[in-house]
């Protein structure tokens, strides 16, 4: 079942995933019952958010309405403070399915209300068939596109892979931050796209041999992070890795350590835990400090932007810059592996 142009009418409408929560597969555990963002599903959060402010330009209003899971709402939180001016509202309507629909959100910085008239649905909760699922997505989007409407405004429905399966199915593939616009033809409109933070993420890889760059520690859990009090804590890495030094490695079992975002200012952050690539006595660690700059070159090396060629230093000393005292060490080249 999806909405059709007729149902849609002239209201643009588009259906947003959350991020990446983590407590998702290979994530070490958070410990909390309703999982925030992990780092990683910020940076989806941010980038997808440019990418819909490009899309509708700076004068389009826009409400955006959130189903109550903390991860929800926080990536809908980011989005909204990219398009400024947005109104926010919690809808329990679009809760996850299977998930209890509660919108107390016990003191979470980033509580919204619901709509002023009242939540579209506001049945009590009970145990759900995968029908009865879809047609609460189907009730609440008709009823938010109607009030969208009456007050000529875009609408952006941040929710869980459910919604986009009953509303527009693709089954079950659809990514984190997947954004679909509604009431288009698949041809014509953005449809479960992830590309805007798909493009970015990237391992780091030594070229032309299949070894990655990785955190070198032996045991990894998560640990709140508070990037911004509004937003409230994230999950991200241990405080282990505050200082890890980095090493290559073969597998790519442990992908969420391995994935990296090349800035815009040239930086690489490490999206587990959020820390930049940097420099401790020569030696490339993980670091809140600031990182190096890294550009990519002609021929699509990626080179620090202070001239050093990078090499492997002695036994268990991880990788390091070469500052002309390491010319018999074996050079390293890298390169930005997309996803």
């Amino acid at each position: 079942m999806s909405l059709s142009n007729g149902e849609i009418g002239m209201a643009r409408v588009f259906l947003l995933r959350h991020g990446e929560r983590s407590d998702g597969p290979g994530l070490p555990s958070p410990g909390v019952a309703d999982a925030p963002l992990s780092g990683a599903g910020v940076w989806q959060a941010r980038l997808t958010a440019l990418r819909l402010k490009e899309l509708l330009g700076e004068e389009t209003r826009i409400m955006v309405v959130t189903s109550p899971a903390r991860r929800c709402v926080q990536t809908a939180w980011l989005v909204a403070r990219v398009l400024e001016g947005a109104e926010r509202y919690v809808e329990p309507g679009l809760a996850d399915w299977t998930e209890e629909v509660n919108i107390d959100r016990g003191g979470t910085p980033c509580y919204w209300p619901t709509l002023s008239s009242g939540p579209v649905w506001d049945r009590p909760p009970a145990e759900e068939t995968w029908d009865m699922a879809v047609e609460r997505y189907q009730v609440t989007c008709e009823g938010l596109i109607v009030r969208a409407q009456l007050h000529s405004v875009c609408l952006l429905l941040c929710s869980h892979q459910a919604a986009l399966e009953a509303l527009r199915p693709c089954g079950w593939t659809q990514g984190h931050c997947a954004l679909t616009e509604l009431g288009v033809s698949r041809a014509d409109g953005l449809q479960h796209d992830c590309l805007a933070w798909r493009e970015r993420f990237a391992f780091v890889a030594a070229r032309g041999e299949k070894l990655f760059l990785s955190p070198q520690c032996s045991h990894v859990t998560a640990r709140p992070f508070q990037m911004d009090p509004d937003l409230g804590d994230i999950m991200a890495s241990s405080h282990s890795l505050r200082q890890a030094p980095l090493t290559l490695v073969k597998s790519r079992r442990a992908r969420h350590l391995l994935l990296f975002l090349h800035d815009a200012q040239g930086h690489l952050l490490h999206l587990a835990s959020g820390l930049l690539l940097s420099l401790k006595d020569e030696q490339l660690v993980l670091s809140s400090r600031p990182g190096i700059y890294w550009h990519l070159n002609h021929s699509g090396e990626l080179v620090a932007n202070d001239g050093h060629p990078l090499v492997l230093g002695p036994e268990g000393l991880g990788l390091q810059l070469d500052a002309e005292r390491g010319a018999s060490l074996p050079a390293v080249h890298l390169e930005l592996v997309p996803l």
